[in-house]
């Protein structure tokens, strides 16, 4: 994370905002293939009940061939997908991302084979330095072709290099290519299940992104794509990180699911953290943003706090959708993601009439919440999860924290939002808060859970 903001900073300094437009809209259409094209068979491969090399053999054969067929569409689509949203440099941008298309899907679904084995220190040890030498890669070509496709070295670069490096921790029986058999077709059910969610939810974050571009402005896509790279993709990172150790967890007759507390413990730990990195992260990034990309930057400075909650949410949304879905409850995510689509349209309609980026931000967040609000309830209502107890543990925590963003508000009026004053006033709150945590100990609900679970910094208290 540190060295993708590093990487983020020089990029953002040699490629100006209309080529991160371009990559934007590239990834955009990637995303959508790639979801399409083998991606969610890492969580079928996750939540396997069984550990049979021909299975996993079967699920890589399957998830290599739909990445290869996606790659193909995805080449043959990219004029058409660059004119749909007004930005032609997006063509080459997009062919250069779908050569990864293939080795990303087998990645995903190695990777979903640690997971199951509980090796997922392994994953994130391979693929963090995949990723590291992805970027090393990402940064000569820009710095030397400082053309729009050059951004797009480093995830294929990072893709080619953390698949190579996740299958020589796989014996050779898992990795031979092998006809479907019967659990297969199941996990590739489940997989197709999943990737078809995931093409729902990110069918509404594609309008508002689309909604940007075509109304905002290519500098204003840019503009959102620094901010959301450098503040948002970090905080997506942490979650993720998490929820890649979560997921094989949660899957039916697991090890949450057979304890009613172990989801509300779990929610508990992740929501107090999130709602009171939500004020100090969204007045901080800004003057972060504003450091590390310079004064050229400005637009992505202002929808840097945004961005910054569109990380912090998903930390409580995430886990309770991830929770439903190892379960098989797709009904109860598409009814999530219905109501958050009516978020979403209020969003790109406020920004269609306002030329401005916030609207759609605003209406992704909002989304997000929707999200949150269904998971929980479903999962309430399954007894997987005490929703009271969740409740009465998170909102004395969220008074506070209303309190403190009424103050932050002040010094962000009196001194600007990218004053260093913001930043440093953050920080201080943020480290005063943390003390507190620690200092009262057990004697706080997150404590308490902590403590029993043995996290670092609690468990060794008497």
């Amino acid at each position: 994370m540190v060295v993708q903001l590093g990487y983020a900073a020089l990029a953002s300094r040699v490629m100006g905002p209309d080529a991160f437009g371009a990559y934007a809209v590239a990834l955009s259409g990637i995303g959508i293939l790639g979801m399409a094209g083998g991606s969610t068979l890492g969580q079928a491969a996750a939540r396997r009940p069984s550990n049979s090399d021909a299975g996993d053999g079967a699920l890589l054969t399957a998830a290599v061939l739909a990445g290869t067929i996606a790659a193909t569409l995805a080449f043959a689509l990219a004029p058409l997908w660059a004119q749909l949203w007004g930005i032609p440099e997006a063509t080459s941008v997009t062919r250069v991302l779908a050569l990864g298309m293939p080795l990303s899907a087998a990645a995903g679904v190695l990777a979903g084979v640690f997971r199951r084995f509980g090796r997922t220190h392994e994953v994130a040890a391979r693929s963090a330095v995949g990723q590291l030498l992805g970027m090393g890669i990402g940064l000569v070509a820009v710095l030397n072709v400082r053309e729009p496709w050059s951004l797009a070295i480093t995830p294929v670069g990072g893709s080619i290099i953390t698949c190579l490096l996740l299958a020589a921790g796989i014996s050779r029986a898992r990795l031979r290519p092998r006809w479907p058999s019967g659990q297969a077709v199941e996990d590739v059910i489940y997989g197709s299940k999943a990737a078809a969610m995931n093409l729902l939810r990110s069918s509404s974050g594609q309008v508002a992104r689309w909604s940007i571009s075509r109304f905002a402005g290519a500098p204003a896509l840019g503009a959102f794509n620094r901010a959301t790279t450098i503040v948002t993709i970090p905080l997506e990172t942490l979650q993720r990180s998490f929820n890649y150790a979560l997921f094989p967890e949660l899957r039916p007759g697991g090890p949450v699911a057979s304890n009613p507390r172990a989801l509300t413990d779990i929610l508990i730990l992740t929501a107090w953290p999130a709602v009171i990195l939500v004020p100090v992260s969204y007045f901080a990034a800004p003057p972060i943003l504003s450091i590390l990309l310079g004064s050229n930057w400005e637009a992505a400075a202002q929808l840097a706090g945004l961005a910054a909650l569109m990380g912090v949410v998903p930390m409580i949304a995430v886990p309770l959708a991830s929770a439903l879905e190892a379960l098989g409850h797709f009904r109860v995510t598409a009814l999530a993601w219905f109501i958050g689509s009516c978020v979403v349209g209020a969003g790109v309609v406020g920004t269609i009439h306002t030329h401005a980026a916030d609207p759609a931000m605003i209406g992704m967040i909002g989304a997000e919440v929707s999200l949150a609000c269904v998971a929980g309830i479903a999962l309430s209502r399954r007894g997987l999860l005490s929703g009271g107890r969740l409740l009465r543990a998170v909102i004395p925590l969220a008074g506070i924290q209303v309190v403190l963003t009424i103050s932050f508000s002040f010094v962000a009026a009196a001194y600007g939002p990218t004053s260093v004053i913001c930043l440093w006033t953050a920080c201080v709150v943020a480290a005063a808060e943390t003390v507190a945590l620690l200092a009262l100990g057990d004697r706080t609900v997150f404590g308490a859970i902590a403590k029993a679970r043995g996290l670092p910094g609690f468990a060794s208290r008497p």
